[in-house]
């Protein structure tokens, strides 16, 4: 329930912030939020995969082989890292001839992408400490943060940009609260990269490739419809996002602490209690997401009009896009029980194809029927996804020894 709790504050404050965007904003500002969004998971992805995943899964090594500290400062190197790339790229863009609005897309991922990085880890440390209470003090406070920055925009109308620093001052005060309670050991901070990964770098490597398709059938896409549609279908697909968020926002609170419950499972009983805790996940993800979806689709208009006002009205996209979350509810645990067995080539081969279907239908649809052709394309790769997760969960079950218990249960 505290995973639950903690994002449904940090989902309810991004959904006012994007609402009051959206109303706010010149369309080509509030598609520049979106892509520098886009932009922002696209890095969190790999970082995810190099940093989160692998000190996330360093729970199973007994005795552990290096401090848990050395991970959070890790992580506070990438993230001023991250920092610094993108302000440059931005300072490269504007200063080049380079289009206008790229170069404020890459502007407002570097004000808050970095600091929306450190967020993101801290909250594991947190959690991986059993500091709760810390994790929920953490986003009240960038929750109340959020909801004044929306009050200073809304009453002083400061400039566009302003609307993406208060994304990553959010975030950033959600870090520095995480890491001040539970404070890393000073004296782990020179721990390499390289050692702290350790027996992990080939399933590292494997993860952050298996991103790249991921990519472009998901956190990127926002990027390509820019690309190919420009700023007005990317505004659309943004606010349709947001309206969208508390599903995703669902899946991220259980996620937040489920694959520790595989993890768990896994060390109990083996392949297939991993797989029992994955289907007990699906079983939650659909009973409390596809009540809110099925609203979504059936009263998108409404919806629509009530939270962003007339300037965006797309309600037949926004129901194909509420399947489409349905099916991202399915098909999450399916990735976390293969992630819990560092199944990371596996998992490429899932990707790879929702990317070839995801690309190849928005290429062909997007030109014709705009941000619907795009949403389409979307749900047929997550269909397609479905059952090749399916499939490979279902492999890998037959290969799986069965456990003693098991065998006296059976017997």
């Amino acid at each position: 329930m505290a995973a639950i709790s903690d994002q449904a504050l940090v989902g309810i404050a991004n959904f006012a912030a994007m609402a009051a965007f959206a109303r706010l904003l010149p369309r080509e500002d509030f598609a520049a939020i979106g892509v520098a969004i886009a932009i922002h998971f696209v890095l969190f992805g790999f970082h995810r995969a190099a940093i989160v995943m692998p000190y996330i899964l360093s729970a199973k090594d007994k005795p552990e082989p290096q401090p848990r500290s050395a991970w959070a400062w890790l992580a506070i190197r990438v993230s001023l890292a991250a920092a610094v790339l993108l302000f440059f790229v931005a300072f490269l863009l504007s200063a080049s001839n380079a289009p206008p609005f790229a170069a404020k897309c890459a502007f407002y991922a570097a004000l808050q992408s970095p600091a929306l990085l450190l967020q993101e880890f801290a909250k594991r440390w947190l959690y991986q400490h059993h500091r709760v209470g810390s994790v929920l003090i953490g986003s009240s406070s960038g929750f109340i943060v959020t909801g004044a920055g929306i009050g200073l925009l809304y009453f002083g109308r400061g400039p566009a940009w302003a609307a993406s620093a208060l994304l990553g001052i959010s975030a950033l005060v959600v870090a520095l609260i995480g890491f001040l309670r539970c404070r890393p050991d000073w004296n782990s901070r020179s721990v390499t990269a390289w050692t702290l990964i350790g027996r992990r770098r080939e399933f590292t490597l494997w993860q952050s490739v298996a991103h790249i398709p991921y990519i472009l059938y998901n956190n990127g896409y926002t990027l390509l419809l820019a690309m190919l549609s420009g700023p007005a279908a990317t505004a659309g697909y943004t606010a349709l996002r947001t309206l969208l968020s508390p599903s995703v926002s669902l899946i991220s609170a259980v996620d937040s602490t489920d694959k520790l419950r595989a993890i768990a499972a896994y060390h109990e009983g083996g392949t297939r209690a991993a797989k029992r805790s994955a289907d007990r996940t699906r079983r939650l993800l659909v009973t409390l997401n596809g009540p809110f979806l099925l609203a979504c689709a059936l009263l998108a208009s409404p919806y629509q009009k009530f939270v962003l006002g007339p300037a965006y009205h797309h309600p037949i996209e926004m129901a194909v896009l509420a399947a489409y979350c349905f099916l991202l509810s399915i098909n999450q645990p399916f990735e976390t029980f293969l992630i819990v067995q560092e199944k990371a080539r596996t998992l490429m081969f899932s990707r790879c194809l929702s990317a070839f279907l995801a690309i190849s239908g928005l290429l062909l649809l997007a030109p014709r029927f705009g941000l619907l052709g795009a949403a389409i394309a979307l749900l047929l790769a997550q269909g397609c996804n479905l059952f090749a997760l399916w499939w490979l969960s279902h492999q890998q079950l037959r290969e799986a020894p069965i456990q003693p218990k098991e065998a006296v249960m059976t017997a």
